[in-house]
């Protein structure tokens, strides 16, 4: 834990190689260890912006690169350790981690309201019961992530690659989601309701028992109204407008 706070990004490195070695090989000392890499990313992730940015009206900088390699380094230890650990939580809140490599890692229950996670890699990361609202996820690849259950209200998925998620019995009621790819996702009773869907791709998604009343979906591709309705709880409000076919469909 000494290296942890050396000034040389190696030997950093070599503390958060240490720390994750002891967690995978000794469960006694593995919260502490745990703990302490909590902690080192709390301190060395830079601070997200989006508190600014739900009162602004100003374009997004997209961010160009990911977390410093020590940053990333814990991030990926943390989201292997045994499952054991997850009691204890994982607190990422208001953390700036856009672009951060988080593919295949286990963040079950962690917390992050508030966090830039815009064009992160979370393809097949588990999330589940995770609290990702007023979190940035512009861009992010979620194919195939674990997302049941998890919190998304007022959460930035524009742009998204959702492809064969799993959203089952996910809250996404009055959300805006507009050019996300959801074909081939789980959406089994997920909560749609009073949600607009812009530019949507649902070819192959499943979406047995979704909830449904007052969503409006608009160009949307791969399902009908009909089609909904024969699988979906609708009302009268529930509107599906079809993208309209494009030469060689």
């Amino acid at each position: 834990m000494e290296r942890l706070g050396s000034a040389e990004m190696d030997v950093r490195l070599d503390g958060i190689d240490a720390l994750a070695r002891l967690a995978d090989n000794s469960p006694a000392p593995l919260e502490e260890a745990a703990e302490a890499l909590k902690a080192f990313v709390r301190c060395r992730a830079p601070t997200s912006r989006l508190d600014d940015r739900l009162i602004s009206t100003n374009p997004r900088l997209r961010p160009k690169a990911g977390p410093h390699a020590d940053v990333q380094a814990a991030l990926t230890a943390l989201g292997r350790m045994p499952r054991h650990c997850e009691h204890r939580g994982l607190d990422l809140s208001r953390l700036d981690l856009g672009r951060a490599r988080l593919s295949g890692l286990n963040l079950s229950g962690a917390y992050l309201y508030l966090t830039e996670l815009c064009d992160a890699d979370m393809r097949h990361t588990n999330l589940r019961n995770a609290y990702l609202a007023y979190a940035d996820l512009s861009g992010a690849r979620l194919q195939g992530a674990i997302l049941s259950r998890t919190i998304l209200n007022r959460a930035d998925l524009s742009g998204a690659d959702m492809r064969e998620a799993d959203l089952h019995s996910t809250n996404l009621s009055s959300m805006i989601l507009r050019e996300v790819n959801l074909s081939g996702a789980d959406l089994v009773d997920a909560n749609l309701r009073n949600a607009r869907l812009d530019d949507v791709d649902l070819l192959d998604a499943d979406l047995t028992g979704a909830k449904l009343q007052g969503t409006v979906m608009t160009c949307v591709r791969g399902l009908t109204l009909d089609d909904i309705q024969l699988v979906a709880w609708t009302d009268e409000h529930t509107q599906v407008e079809e993208r309209p076919a494009e030469p060689g469909d």
